[in-house]
């Protein structure tokens, strides 16, 4: 009987310890597997960030795994230095800094976990720093204002900021009939220009057709390349020369005799005795009309915004509290999608509205002010403006564009699109440094009582009722305004670069 029980209690021992030895190995064996599932997906992390980036995307803060049946399983973070060496780190997105190296921390997790408390291994961290070359920025182009066809011009200012704030006029009169102010040249290159009323311009005034300088106020050079009669009120000033292929009337005071007669002697005496300061110049044969570029047929090629670091992403067709997703109004300011997505925003971004809101976009608010944190682009078909206030989160420079695009990209003229008609910024709008903003439309645009910076560039530009435009160049990717040619200045998103180290921080 003692040697059975012995027996039974040997086999006990013996079977505890084969089942021990039993979980242990297969507790390691679960590890062994877990560790190598997890850092696969730590490097698969980084793999698949690495190659978001060299796509041009824009750089963000933080990846996980695409929702992919039995993708690996991954958390990324990403960061950026602007020096080639040390250890000071700043998250992603990079915006306009000049970044020189990437930082991708990856976690990794198993899929099958380890067992008998075999789980150190169920997560792997991997680091991996890439050089990086940063994107160069849009290259701002154009003046401060292009009207392809001539508009109302009416109680407005066009100041300079850092540039000179040049006005273009492609076709039709350019008429000037309240005080206005224009900081910088004023071109009307098939047409006449007329000021009344104490309208300003600073640099010179040059059209094809004739000049009608009632009592306007020219600092620089009146110019036409009429061979007709133009016409200088006695009130009128120039501070250059005057320049005509044509003669000109005026009533100022005549000369002494014997240029005192109403004549073209005693009218080009009277223009230089009164008007001008420099040289007055009649029947000129070497006066061209002003150059003014071609209108610049531009579309939305995504790849030219992605290429210069924007994501692209559609307007949303419903959000909630809002009834109309196309009137950002109250009810759409207080809905997840405008304060959880909308105004955070840190990535450049395009949004493209035209499906969800063919009849364009209008933004409303008597009391928005909207904080910009990065660049924003708005596609639409039309947009109407209305007592919005923007600022900069911060104190770098942003961009704001509000593009309708054409819809003949061959013939060099305005085509509306489909359902597009005039955009219109109104009433206290105002664009505050350092944002600048620009507006593109084929289909017409009307200003009233706002206070824009930036750039208008349109088939038909109104202004209306002290509105205002500080020039500020901004231009458009893959677009060159001061020629009116596509491709030439669309700048780049930036290159990541080969890798410059690689470890494994799970020790």
């Amino acid at each position: 009987m003692i040697l059975v029980i012995s027996v039974m209690a040997v086999l006990i021992v013996l079977s505890t310890l084969v089942a021990g030895m039993t979980t242990q190995s297969l507790g390691q064996t679960s590890s062994v597997r877990a560790s190598v599932q997890s850092l696969a997906a730590a490097e698969a992390g980084v793999d698949y960030v690495a190659a978001q980036l060299t796509g041009t995307n824009a750089c963000q803060a933080s990846y996980s795994n695409p929702a992919v049946a039995n993708a690996p399983v991954f958390t990324a973070t990403v960061q950026y230095s602007l020096s080639a060496s040390g250890n000071t780190w700043a998250s992603c997105p990079i915006g306009s800094a000049a970044a020189v190296r990437i930082k991708i921390v990856s976690q990794g997790s198993a899929i099958n976990r380890g067992v008998a408390t075999q789980s150190a291994r169920d997560t792997r961290k991997v680091e991996v720093i890439y050089g990086y070359t940063p994107s160069s920025p849009i290259t701002a182009s154009g003046g401060a204002m292009y009207s392809y066809n001539a508009g109302t011009f009416n109680s407005f200012r066009v100041l300079s900021s850092t540039s000179v704030g040049d006005v273009m006029i492609k076709k039709g009169t350019l008429s000037c009939t309240e005080s206005s102010l224009v900081q910088g040249k004023v071109y009307v290159a098939e047409g006449d220009a007329i000021l009344n009323n104490a309208c300003q311009v600073t640099g010179d005034i040059w059209a094809a057709g004739k000049l009608t300088l009632q009592s306007g106020l020219i600092g620089g050079n009146a110019l036409s390349a009429s061979t007709g009669e133009s016409t200088f009120g006695p009130n009128t000033r120039v501070g250059g020369f005057v320049d005509l292929a044509g003669t000109a009337f005026t009533s100022a005071s005549r000369c002494p005799s014997p240029n005192n007669g109403w004549d073209e002697n005693g009218y080009k005496c009277a223009i230089k005795q009164s008007i001008a300061t420099g040289t007055v110049t009649f029947r000129d044969p070497t006066v061209q009309a002003p150059v003014v570029p071609d209108w610049l047929d531009y579309g939305f090629v995504p790849s030219t915004w992605t290429s210069a670091g924007f994501q692209i992403l559609s307007w949303p067709t419903s959000v909630n509290n809002a009834a109309n997703v196309c009137n950002v109004d109250v009810s759409f300011q207080a809905s997840t999608f405008f304060t959880g997505t909308f105004v955070p925003m840190s990535v450049p971004t395009v949004w493209d509205t035209r499906t969800a809101c063919p009849g364009g976009l209008t933004l409303v608010s008597g009391t928005l002010d909207w904080q910009m944190k990065t660049d924003i682009a708005f596609i639409e078909n039309k947009v109407t403006i209305q007592g919005l206030n923007v600022t900069s989160s911060d104190s770098a420079a942003k961009r704001l564009w509000f593009i309708t695009p054409d819809s003949n990209l061959t013939n060099h003229v305005p085509d509306c699109p489909a359902g597009g008609g005039a955009s219109a910024v109104n009433t206290t709008t105002v664009i505050n440094a350092p944002v600048v903003a620009m507006v593109y439309t084929p289909c017409g645009m009307s200003n009233s009582s706002n206070a824009w910076r930036g750039q208008i560039y349109g088939s038909k530009v109104d202004f209306n009722s002290n509105s205002s435009l500080t020039f500020v160049p901004v231009g458009m990717p893959g677009a060159n305004l001061s020629t009116g040619t596509s491709g030439s200045t669309g700048g780049s998103g930036g290159v990541l670069g080969s890798e410059l180290s690689s470890r494994d921080l799970n020790g």
